[in-house]
């Protein structure tokens, strides 16, 4: 699996954590996309250098 598609599975991951978090808290400033874009514009940004599934999962939970 290349990068692009862990990404592409690790957003949808993100969205579903995201939502969880922002539903139990109330009134969301964020929506769960937005998180999700935030978060993997900070791993593409600063974390380019990890490319395994198993890597970018915790990393993006921690970021979330």
């Amino acid at each position: 699996m290349n990068r692009s598609e862990a990404l592409t599975l690790l957003r949808e991951r993100i969205v579903s954590f995201a939502a969880s978090r922002i539903m139990r808290g109330g009134t969301a400033v964020l929506s769960p996309e937005d998180v999700a874009q935030d978060t993997l514009l900070l791993i593409e940004e600063k974390y380019a250098h990890v490319h395994a599934l198993e890597e970018l999962v915790p990393l993006a939970m921690q970021i979330v």
